[in-house]
C-alpha cells in the first residue's frame, strides 16, 4: 500500500483540494506550543488567514511524558480560540471543509533516502519501476520504524541524472528516485488526530513533517539558491540541514531550542521576562540600560551556542562541505541577534567558499507570495510557515 502511495504521492502532492475551494484549519504543533489557523485558500492569490488561536505552556522544565499528557488540551484550547475568531467569517466561508498538522521536533524525525536502477541499454521506463525502486527505499529506511510512519514522499525522480516529473514512457539506463521519509512519536500523532477530528468534524487530516514543510517552502521561495545550509530553531529543539538541489542530503537534530537558548540568556532571572526584553529590544522600546543588558546577556550565551552549532556542522560537512547560504527560521525575538551571530562567526572552515555564512532569516515578509495575513495579528512565523505550505501543494493540484 505504501509503495502505491508514495508514488502517487509524488504526482498529486497528496492534495486534498477539489473544484470547489474551502476554508481549511492549520495546525503547528511543537513541544510545548499548539498553534491553530482557520484560512481560505484562493486559487489565484495567498492564502488568506482568517482566524488564529494558540495554547502554551510556560517555561517551565517537564518531562517528554508531561508535555505530552498536556497536549489535548492545548489542541482544544487552540481550536476553541480559532473557532471562536472565526464565528463571524463562517457565515461567509462555511464550515471547515480539511484540516492540516504539522509536527516538529522532538516529536517527528525524517531521513532522505536515495534508490537506483541501472540498465545496460536504454530501456522504457515503467511506473511500476518507480514504485519498485520507492519501495525500496522504504525498506531502507534505518530510521523510521513502519507503525511510526508520518508520511512518506517521492521528493524526486531523476532518469540519466536529469530530474522529471513524468518518468513513465521515457527512456533511460540510469533511474534514481529520492524519498524522503518522516516518523512520528505514535502518541502525538493519535492525540492531534483526535483532537483535530473533534475540532472539525468531518474534515479529512494531513499530516506533514517539520523537515518537509521547510524544504517545501523553500524550494517555492523566489530568489533562494538551491543550495544552502538550513538552520530551524523550533521550541526545545533544532534542525540542521545541508541542502543541494532542493533536497536535503544530510540533516541533524540538535537539542536546542527557543527554550534553552532563552534560559541562556536569561541566567538566573526569568525566561518569560528575557523573551519579553529580547522582543523589546528587537523593536527597540526597551530602555538604554534594559538594552545594555539583554546585549550583554546575549554576548555571554554566544560561545556555548557557537559550539553547539558548529559541532552538527562538522557532522553535516563531513560527506559534504555546506552552501555558503544559511536560511534561518526562528522566534521572531531571536531573529536579529542569532542572524547576527551566524553571519560573524568564523563557521568557514565548514563552507564551499571558506568565507562567512549569507544568512536569511525567514520572516513574515517573506511568505507574503504565499499567505495573507492581518496587519494587527500576531502569527507566530512557524505557523505561517504550515500555512505557506498549504498553499503551495493547493496550487501544484
Amino acid at each position: 500500500m505504501w509503495v502505491r502511495a508514495l508514488y502517487w504521492l509524488y504526482m498529486s502532492m497528496f492534495s486534498f483540494a477539489s473544484s470547489k475551494v474551502k476554508p481549511v484549519a492549520i495546525a503547528d504543533i511543537q513541544n510545548g506550543s499548539v498553534s491553530i489557523a482557520i484560512a481560505f485558500p484562493h486559487r489565484d492569490r495567498p492564502l488568506e488567514m482568517l482566524a488564529v488561536g494558540r495554547s502554551d505552556l510556560s517555561f517551565e522544565d517537564r518531562t517528554a511524558d508531561a508535555v505530552i499528557a498536556a497536549l489535548p488540551e492545548q489542541i482544544d484550547e487552540a481550536g476553541k480560540k480559532a473557532l471562536e475568531a472565526y464565528a463571524e467569517a463562517r457565515k461567509t466561508y462555511g464550515p471547515v471543509a480539511r484540516a492540516y498538522a504539522v509536527i516538529n521536533t522532538p516529536w517527528v524525525r525524517s531521513q532522505t533516502i536515495r534508490t537506483i536502477s541501472k540498465f545496460d541499454t536504454e530501456v522504457a521506463v515503467t511506473d511500476q519501476m518507480i514504485s519498485d525502486l520507492a519501495q525500496q527505499a522504504l525498506d531502507e529506511s534505518t530510521e523510521i520504524d513502519i507503525p511510526n510512519l508520518l508520511e512518506a514522499n517521492v521528493v524526486r525522480i531523476e532518469l540519466n541524472g536529469y530530474v522529471t516529473t513524468a518518468p513513465s514512457g521515457k527512456h533511460a539506463h540510469k533511474i534514481s528516485v529520492y524519498a524522503l521519509v518522516s516518523g512520528c512519536d505514535t502518541r502525538v500523532r493519535a492525540i492531534a488526530q483526535e483532537g483535530l477530528q473533534k475540532l472539525f468534524p468531518g474534515a479529512p487530516i494531513a499530516f506533514r513533517s517539520q523537515l518537509r514543510t521547510l524544504l517545501s517552502v523553500t524550494e517555492a521561495l523566489p530568489d533562494i539558491a538551491k543550495d544552502y545550509c538550513l538552520i530551524d530553531i523550533a521550541r526545545d529543539a533544532s534542525i540542521i540541514a545541508n541542502i543541494h538541489t532542493g533536497l536535503s542530503m544530510a540533516h541533524k537534530t540538535v537539542g536546542e531550542g527557543l527554550l534553552s537558548i532563552v534560559k541562556r540568556v536569561a541566567g538566573p532571572g526569568m525566561p518569560e521576562e528575557t523573551l519579553a526584553l529580547l522582543r523589546m529590544a528587537e523593536d527597540e522600546t526597551c530602555s538604554t540600560s534594559a538594552c545594555a543588558a539583554i546585549n550583554d546577556a546575549t554576548a555571554r550565551a554566544e560561545p556555548e551556542l557557537v559550539r553547539i552549532f558548529a559541532d552538527a556542522m562538522v557532522e553535516l560537512a563531513a560527506s559534504r562541505y555546506l552552501p555558503p547560504t544559511l536560511i534561518l527560521l526562528c522566534e521572531d525575538a531571536l531573529a536579529p541577534w542569532l542572524t547576527g551571530l551566524f553571519s560573524r562567526i568564523d563557521f568557514t572552515q565548514f563552507t564551499t567558499t571558506t568565507r562567512p555564512f549569507n544568512v536569511l532569516a525567514l520572516d513574515a515578509a517573506s511568505l507574503h507570495p504565499f499567505v495573507a495575513a492581518p496587519a494587527q495579528t500576531l502569527i507566530d512565523r512557524r505557523l505561517l510557515l504550515a500555512a505557506a505550505l498549504v498553499h503551495i501543494e493547493g496550487r501544484r493540484a
